[in-house]
């Protein structure tokens, strides 16, 4: 029996997207997979032109399911299931994780969004990486969409929560903490010079391409259910570190990370960030409960904040418009 990679997709309104991330793989890719997308509840046309696209491309090899449509077993070429809700990332991506958790064919987990594109076959290599029984998490090196400059968000530590409470006080301009808080780049690769090492240890990698053993992701429960947006990555850091593995960057593997395809900008994307920031700090984050309750009045605080900013900044906006 071949082992294969399971990979699990989550569409939102953007299935041109979805499409060419599958084309890409379809094009690069040399190993075993097994497509599992979850379309999240799009309200336009998404089911139908999947479904078409899916019907054309795979044939008998296609299947199309409800969530609650019980298939237990080998799984075909591609699955697509139509879930009714915008659930959000974590329970969206967890539909197509409980599915391919009853296939015994399926060996590894790679979750992508859609808007990544392979330009090179990178599976081979990120299960390579598991030879080190170390490791949790592999993940390739992002590209941004010119296919040139580095995405940075692919390779990142995790801050604190004094340093994500130091920055809300910032950012709210409490001048004490302005002057004597100086906060480092939780992009690791920003400041380190190319050509790369081959493999670079990380707290987070980037929730939008990122390798898994299917046993070790059921170990940890897959992804937490409770965040709707964000800080994903971080609560599997948690996860992973509490088995004491690590996350790992091979960089002699690239694919592109669009970016911006995976949310709808009508989203109140700032509100769901403190939420499930606000989940972390008190879940993962190994604070007090005094630390948590003042956190959450600050951070609120610095959201109300930036949400008047922003308005204001529209505002001068609509004037300017008006003036020419």
């Amino acid at each position: 029996m071949d082992n294969f990679t399971g990979i699990v997709i989550l569409n939102y309104r953007n299935y041109n997207l979805t499409i060419d991330c599958i084309e890409s793989v379809m094009k690069y890719n040399t190993s075993p997979v097994k497509f599992i997308v979850i379309d999240n509840g799009s309200d336009n046309e998404s089911v139908k032109i999947l479904d078409d696209f899916f019907s054309r491309q795979f044939r008998t090899k296609y299947r199309r399911l409800k969530p609650d449509d019980s298939l237990v077993g080998e799984l075909p070429e591609m699955t697509l299931i139509e879930n009714s809700k915008n659930e959000g990332y974590a329970r969206g991506n967890n539909l197509g994780l409980e599915l391919a958790n009853h296939d015994e064919s399926i060996q590894y987990i790679l979750v992508i969004n859609s808007d990544i594109l392979f330009v090179m076959d990178i599976i081979p290599t990120l299960i390579s990486g598991f030879e080190n029984p170390d490791v949790g998490i592999v993940s390739p090196l992002l590209l941004k969409k010119d296919g040139l400059n580095v995405d940075y968000n692919c390779c990142r530590r995790m801050l604190t929560p004094y340093e994500m409470l130091y920055r809300h006080l910032s950012n709210i301009h409490l001048d004490i903490f302005k002057k004597s808080v100086r906060i480092s780049d939780t992009h690791i690769l920003k400041n380190m010079p190319q050509p790369y090492a081959n493999y670079i240890t990380m707290d987070m990698p980037s929730g939008s391409c990122m390798m898994f053993k299917k046993s070790f992701f059921k170990e940890i429960k897959f992804f937490d259910p409770n965040t709707f947006l964000y800080y994903e990555e971080a609560i599997l850091y948690k996860k992973v570190q509490s088995k004491s593995k690590c996350c790992l960057l091979d960089t002699s593997v690239k694919c592109i990370h669009l970016g911006g395809g995976s949310t709808d900008e009508n989203m109140p994307v700032s509100r769901f960030g403190i939420e499930s920031q606000l989940h972390y700090i008190k879940h993962y984050g190994n604070v007090s409960r005094v630390f948590f309750i003042a956190y959450s009045c600050i951070a609120w605080l610095s959201f109300l904040k930036s949400q008047l900013y922003v308005r204001k900044r529209l505002k001068s906006l609509k004037r300017l418009v008006r003036c020419r």
